[in-house]
């Protein structure tokens, strides 16, 4: 890492505004991984992210429903966001009550990137060899259908770039 990842962390010798209030971007699958590990917490599954993400509505292509005429009140996307990072929590949450999960950066997710074991259906594991890792949510650069909850993306673990993120997740 060349450690530019870093420039959009709150830190109290930055003064911009807001800064604080959006997505970390410019960060690794491994800087990721490493971050929520020492919070006591990981990457969500690529499944669990998608279960956040969808809720019940799996013959649904967005957490809210079918209509991409509502995505705008739910995500950040090329339409609607001028291609500027927005603040976290500005749209509305999904069912669940969770925000972002369609738009304004992609999310890395733990599993490695291939195809699905057509036996797991329920909570699948993703394949234990490859060399890249899988990123969800589509970013405020992407055009609405790579923000369907089933959209995903593969990139090298050591990537990083201004619209991938991620969240944590923690074990019940």
């Amino acid at each position: 890492h060349d450690g530019s990842y870093l420039r959009n962390w709150k830190d109290d010798l930055i003064v911009e505004y807001n800064v604080g209030s959006h997505p970390v971007t410019y960060v690794s699958w491994y800087a990721a991984r490493y971050y929520c590990g020492a919070l006591g917490k990981r990457l969500p599954s690529e499944a669990e992210w998608e279960r956040a993400a969808r809720d019940d509505k799996q013959n649904q292509p967005y957490g809210y429903g079918n209509d991409p005429v509502f995505l705008s009140d739910y995500a950040w996307y090329r339409q609607n966001s001028a291609t500027m990072q927005r603040v976290v929590a500005d749209r509305k949450p999904n069912d669940l009550g969770v925000f972002d999960m369609h738009g304004n950066v992609w999310e890395w997710v733990y599993d490695k990137f291939g195809p699905y074991n057509p036996e797991e259906l329920l909570d699948p594991t993703g394949p234990l060899e490859g060399e890249y890792r899988v990123m969800r949510g589509g970013s405020r650069l992407s055009p609405p259908e790579y923000l369907r909850s089933g959209m995903r993306r593969d990139a090298s673990p050591q990537s990083t770039w201004m619209d991938v993120g991620f969240r944590c997740a923690a074990s019940a």
